[in-house]
């Protein structure tokens, strides 16, 4: 739904009985409500990042003194099959028609269905943002900014509220083809492997943006506040790009010696024919 929009109020009693969250997913064509969620004990400030058919946040719950990020995915019907030989068989979907169309007054999109997780987290988040890249194809990466000035990325297989709560040795074939991850109560605390600002701090930042490039596996971003800060992130690694110190040298020698093998190889073919022709 490109007109949803998400939107969060908090209250903050100082006691925990008394202090909630709540977080809304609004139609902004519609005005209807499509999702809400109230977390009670918890208070703000919020921090909201929604993606295409997902939302996460990020609060901080009182009663367990800790920050919480909550994933929420949210499912709709549809009327294309997801049956394998359907799909073969029934061709390309056409989008033409109604059913296949997205529409905000239709009754099936207000009716979703969602599933959520919750993780306790190390830091308090100041922005978040999501990568993006040429064709979409890569997996994306949720960018975090701390209120500390790091920016550092969570590869979205850990914000899945499909996670399996079951020990790794139990999980089931389908889960482990689809590449789940089994749950934890916590993504820990900040994984200086994930820290894409590396030594540098950005001051306050208030927003993570992010682009696309030319490659398929690399999105630019950039987190600013009072300091600007730029990087690249590659998701999936750089799968369409060779590294600096790729040895030319070695492919250029190896390519010459493949197209001489072949020209030798086949005048040598050629004369030996001949010279058993003659015989």
């Amino acid at each position: 739904n490109k007109n949803a929009i998400s939107l969060a109020i908090s209250h903050d009693a100082g006691d925990a009985d008394d202090s909630w969250v709540r977080v809304y997913l609004v139609d902004a064509v519609t005005g209807r409500v499509l999702h809400s969620a109230v977390h009670t004990g918890c208070a703000g400030p919020v921090t909201l990042l929604l993606g295409e058919n997902w939302l996460v946040y990020e609060y901080w719950a009182v009663r367990q003194m800790q920050h919480q990020i909550t994933v929420t995915e949210f499912y709709t019907n549809s009327s294309i099959t997801d049956d394998i030989l359907g799909l073969i068989m029934s061709g390309p979907v056409d989008y033409s028609q109604r059913e296949n169309m997205f529409d905000s007054y239709a009754p099936a999109a207000s009716s979703l269905y969602t599933l959520s997780q919750s993780y306790a987290f190390g830091a308090a988040v100041a922005a978040m943002g999501i990568t993006h890249t040429a064709m979409g194809i890569t997996p994306k990466n949720v960018l975090v900014a701390t209120k500390a000035g790091q920016v550092l990325y969570f590869d979205k297989r850990l914000l899945d509220p499909r996670r399996p709560q079951v020990h790794p040795s139990k999980m089931s074939h389908a889960d482990r083809e689809e590449g789940l991850v089994p749950y934890m109560p916590t993504l820990g605390g900040v994984n200086h492997l994930t820290v894409i600002s590396h030594k540098n701090a950005i001051g306050r930042p208030a927003r993570v943006v992010t682009a696309p490039t030319t490659l398929e596996s690399t999105s630019l971003v950039l987190a600013f506040g009072i300091d600007l800060f730029v990087s690249r992130v590659a998701p999936a690694k750089e799968f369409d790009r060779l590294n600096e110190d790729f040895n030319f040298v070695a492919l250029v020698g190896a390519t010459v010696f493949l197209i001489v093998a072949t020209v030798g190889s086949g005048w040598y073919s050629d004369r030996k024919d001949l010279v058993r022709a003659w015989k």
